[in-house]
C-alpha cells in the first residue's frame, strides 16, 4: 500500500514524481507536483517540472504560468528560458509577460534564439531583430543566427542591414542555400534582378531541390520575359514539391500569357482540387475567356459572353465562403483586355468592380478606414498609387508633367509607389515629393495611407498593377481620382472622377464612365519634350528592309491588332508598290507576336502576295534605335480601337507624319487628340476606307508628306510642356478640397 504525498518526504515525492512523469503516468505526476507545491510553495524545480509536463501534454496555457514561476524564482539559468520559451510558442503571451525577464535572460544561445525565432514567427520583427543582434555578440560564429536577422530586417525594410547580415552568414557558410535564397529574395524585390539570379542559382548549387528557389528563379525569369526558362524553372518546382501551390499558379499564369489558355485551365483546376479555398486560383480561371488572341469576330463576341458569366460564378464562389479569401484574389488577374475590344465596357466593368469592391470592405470589417478628425493645415495633400513612378508611359505621359508644375507651396505630392524598379526618374518623384513610401503589404499599405491623410488619392492607371487595384477598392481619402494609364473606366464604385482630357473625350464621353468625368484641357497632361538622338537603327538595311520604298512603322503592342483589321495590311501591301509593314515583337516573347504574323502571312498569300516582301517584324528596339528606324521612315499607322498616345507623340516629335483612326472612346482617340492638338487633322480618317486611302496617298505623296513635316515643325511646341491642364487641375483639387 502506497503512501500518502504528505506522509512522504519532499525529496521522496520528487523523486517518485519525477518517475511517473518519465513513464508517461502523467496524472499521477501532476498529484504529486501539486502536492509538494503545497507544503512548499517556492519549490522552482516542481514549478519547473508541473509546466512542462503541462505543455507536454497539450495544455501549454496552463503549463506557461508555471513556468514563469520557476524563471521568476530562478531568472538566471538558461533551462527555464528554454522551457518558458518552447511554451509560448504555443499560447498567446502579453507583451508585459516578456519584456521585464528579457532584461534578465542569460548569455545562452538556446534560450535567445528560441526568443527570437518566437518572436519572428508571430510578426514582432523589431524585437527579433534586437534579440539576434544580441546573439550574434556571443555565438557569432552560426551563420543561422545572422541569415535569421537578416530574414527580421528585411521585414522591417532595413535593407542594407539585411543584405549585410546574409552576406556574413554566407562569409560563415558559402554553401548556405538558404542564406542564398534569401538574398536572392532582397536583390529581386530591390530591382536587382542579375544579382537575384545569381543568389538563387547559387542557392540551387548548395541544394538542387529546392522548390522555393525553383520558384522564384522561374518568377524572376518570366518578369524579364525569358519565358522558356521560366517555364523549366516552375516544373522543375513541381517536380521537387508537387504540392506547391505557388508554383502551380505561376506556371498556369505563365501558360495563360503564352497563349497556352488549356494548359492553364488545367492547372487552374489542379490547385482547386488541392485546396477548394484557393481564392487566386479560381479568379484566374475566371479572367482566362479575356486571353487576348482570337481570330474571328464571334470568338470575340463569345470570349464577352463568358467572361460575364465568370463573373457571375465568381460572385456565387465567394458567396458560398461568406466572401472570405477575397482580398488574396482582388488584383491578381484583371480585365485589362477588355480595353482591347473596340467596343462599351462600362457594364462588364462595372460588374467586376462591384466585386472586388464588395470582397475588399469584407477584408476591412466595412470599417470606416478614413482618418477621423478635421484635415492637417498647410498644402493640399495629393497622394499617388502606382507602382510607375520610374522610366514608363504612365509616368512619362500623365504624371510627371504634374509632379514638375504643380504650385508646390498649394500642394504637396504623397507618393506610394508599389513597385521595387527604381531608376532616374524614381528619383525626380523622390525629389518632389513630400513623402515617398515603397511596398509593402496591403494592411501595412492602408495603414500607412491613413497616417498621412491625403486629401485626395489619384491612382493614375488601374486595371495594370494588382496592390495599386486593392488599395483603389478601399475608401482612404475622400476624394479618389482614376486617370487614363490605362484609358478605361475603372467600374469601382470607390473612385470618385475619372480625370481625362477636352482633346481626348468624344462628345458623349461622360456616358463610358462610372465615375464623375473631368476633362482638363487641350491633352490634359504637361509632358516634357525629350528628343532623342538616333541611335542604331538608322541603318534600315541591317534590319532587312529596303530604303528606297516605303516603310510604314506599325509600332503597337501585337494584341493592339484586331484580326477584323487585318485586311487593312492587304489592301496597304497590295495598293503601295513595295510597301514595307514593320511591327516590333516585345522581347523575349516572341509568341505575343506570332498569331498577327501568322494572320497576316495567310492573308497576303490568299492574295497572291508574297509576305516575306512585306512583312518585318523587328524585335523591340531601345529609345535611340526606334528613333533612328522612325528618322527613315515613311510614315507610322496608329492603332485602331487602341490609339497609341507615346508612339504616336514619339513620331511626331521625330515629324513622322502619323494616319490614325479616331474611335468611339477615349482608348481609340489619343493619336487623334495629339495630330488635332498639333494642327495636323487631315491625316485623322473617320472610317476604314479613308484610313487606307490616307495611307496610300501619304505614302506615294512626297511633297505632302514635306508640307506635313513643315507644319509639325512650327506647330510641335504646342505639345509640350503645357502648364495649361496643370492650372486647372489645381482649381479642381482647390475646389474639391477646400469647396
Amino acid at each position: 500500500m502506497s503512501r500518502s504525498p504528505v506522509s512522504m518526504s519532499v525529496q521522496e515525492a520528487m523523486r517518485r514524481a519525477t518517475a511517473h512523469h518519465l513513464a508517461g503516468e502523467a496524472e499521477e505526476a501532476e498529484g504529486l507536483y501539486r502536492a509538494i507545491l503545497r507544503v512548499v510553495p517556492d519549490h522552482t524545480d516542481v514549478w519547473h517540472n508541473l509546466g512542462v509536463l503541462l505543455a507536454q501534454n497539450g495544455h501549454a496555457d496552463a503549463g506557461l504560468p508555471c513556468l514563469l514561476a520557476a524563471l521568476e524564482r530562478r531568472p538566471g539559468e538558461a533551462r527555464h528560458w528554454r522551457a518558458c520559451l518552447e511554451a509560448m510558442a504555443e499560447v498567446a503571451v502579453p507583451d508585459a509577460e516578456l519584456v521585464e525577464p528579457l532584461r534578465r535572460m542569460p548569455e545562452d544561445a538556446g534560450a535567445h534564439y528560441r526568443l527570437a525565432m518566437w518572436l519572428l514567427e508571430r510578426g514582432r520583427h523589431a524585437e527579433a531583430a534586437g534579440v539576434f543582434k544580441r546573439l550574434t555578440l556571443f555565438a557569432p560564429e552560426v551563420p543561422e543566427v545572422w541569415n535569421d536577422l537578416g530574414v527580421a530586417l528585411f521585414a522591417l525594410r532595413r535593407y542594407e542591414e539585411a543584405e549585410a547580415a546574409y552576406g556574413r552568414a554566407l562569409d560563415l557558410a558559402p554553401g548556405h542555400a538558404l542564406a542564398w535564397f534569401n538574398l536572392g529574395n532582397l536583390l529581386k524585390g530591390s530591382g536587382r534582378p542579375a544579382e537575384a539570379e545569381a543568389a538563387y542559382r547559387r542557392a540551387l548549387a548548395a541544394q538542387p531541390v529546392f522548390a522555393g528557389a525553383w520558384n522564384n528563379l522561374g518568377t524572376l525569369l518570366k518578369e524579364q520575359n525569358r519565358c522558356a526558362d521560366a517555364e523549366a524553372c516552375l516544373r522543375r518546382a513541381l517536380a521537387d514539391a508537387s504540392e506547391s501551390l505557388q508554383a502551380r499558379l505561376n506556371l498556369g499564369l505563365l501558360l495563360a500569357e503564352s497563349d497556352r489558355c488549356a494548359e492553364a485551365r488545367q492547372g487552374f483546376e489542379a490547385i482547386l482540387a488541392l485546396d477548394g479555398n484557393h481564392a487566386e486560383a479560381r479568379w484566374h480561371l475566371a479572367m482566362l475567356p479575356l486571353a487576348p488572341f482570337w481570330e474571328r469576330p464571334e470568338e470575340k463576341k463569345r470570349a464577352r459572353e463568358a467572361f460575364a458569366g465568370e463573373l457571375e460564378a465568381l460572385r456565387e464562389w465567394f458567396a458560398a465562403r461568406e466572401w472570405r479569401f477575397g482580398e488574396r484574389a482582388v488584383g491578381c488577374g484583371q480585365p485589362f483586355f477588355l480595353a482591347y475590344h473596340e467596343e462599351e465596357n462600362l457594364a462588364l466593368s462595372s460588374r467586376h468592380g462591384d466585386l472586388c469592391a464588395r470582397l475588399m470592405a469584407q477584408w476591412s470589417g466595412g470599417a470606416d478606414l478614413l482618418a477621423p478628425g478635421p484635415r492637417p493645415e498647410g498644402p493640399i495633400r495629393v497622394g499617388v498609387v502606382t507602382c510607375y513612378f520610374r522610366d514608363h508611359s504612365v509616368w512619362q505621359a500623365i504624371l510627371k508633367g504634374f509632379f514638375q508644375r504643380l504650385d508646390r507651396d498649394r500642394f504637396q505630392w504623397f507618393a506610394f509607389c508599389t513597385g521595387s524598379h527604381l531608376d532616374e526618374e524614381s528619383r525626380l518623384a523622390m525629389e518632389r515629393s513630400a513623402f515617398f513610401a515603397g511596398p509593402r503589404e496591403l494592411g501595412e499599405w492602408v495603414h500607412l495611407i491613413r497616417e498621412v491623410r491625403p486629401d485626395v488619392l489619384l491612382y493614375p492607371e488601374l486595371g495594370m498593377d494588382p496592390m495599386t487595384f486593392k488599395l483603389a477598392c478601399l475608401r482612404l481619402a475622400p476624394v479618389q481620382m482614376a486617370a487614363w494609364g490605362h484609358p478605361e473606366t475603372s467600374g469601382l464604385p470607390t473612385m470618385d472622377c475619372f480625370l481625362s482630357a477636352e482633346g481626348l473625350e468624344p462628345e458623349h464621353g461622360a456616358a463610358h464612365y462610372r465615375e464623375k468625368l473631368l476633362k482638363l484641357p487641350n491633352l490634359g497632361v504637361c509632358v516634357g519634350r525629350t528628343v532623342r538622338e538616333a541611335g542604331q537603327g538608322g541603318d534600315v538595311a541591317a534590319h532587312g528592309l529596303r530604303p528606297r520604298h516605303p516603310i510604314l512603322i506599325c509600332a503597337g503592342t501585337p494584341f493592339k491588332y484586331d484580326p477584323a483589321h487585318d485586311g487593312i495590311f492587304v489592301e496597304l501591301a497590295r495598293g503601295i508598290p513595295g510597301c514595307q509593314l514593320v511591327f516590333f515583337t516585345p522581347p523575349g516573347r516572341p509568341e505575343l507576336s506570332r498569331p498577327l504574323h501568322n494572320r497576316l502571312k495567310r492573308r497576303l498569300r490568299a492574295e497572291g502576295l508574297e509576305p516575306d516582301m512585306h512583312l518585318f517584324f523587328l524585335p523591340w528596339l531601345p529609345g535611340e534605335a526606334f528613333h533612328g528606324l522612325m528618322r527613315h521612315a515613311t510614315l507610322m499607322l496608329d492603332t485602331i480601337g487602341f490609339s497609341g498616345f507615346n508612339t504616336v507623340l514619339r513620331a511626331v516629335a521625330r515629324l513622322l507624319p502619323v494616319v490614325t483612326l479616331e474611335g468611339r472612346f477615349l482608348r481609340g482617340r489619343l493619336g487623334a487628340g495629339i495630330l488635332r492638338r498639333l494642327g495636323v487633322t487631315e491625316t485623322i480618317a473617320g472610317e476604314i476606307g479613308e484610313y487606307v486611302d490616307l495611307a496610300m496617298r501619304l505614302s506615294a505623296d512626297a511633297p505632302w508628306r514635306e508640307a506635313l513635316r513643315e507644319r509639325m515643325a512650327v506647330n510641335l511646341p504646342r505639345l509640350f510642356d503645357d502648364t495649361e491642364p496643370v492650372r486647372h487641375l489645381e482649381t479642381i483639387l482647390e475646389k474639391m478640397v477646400r469647396g
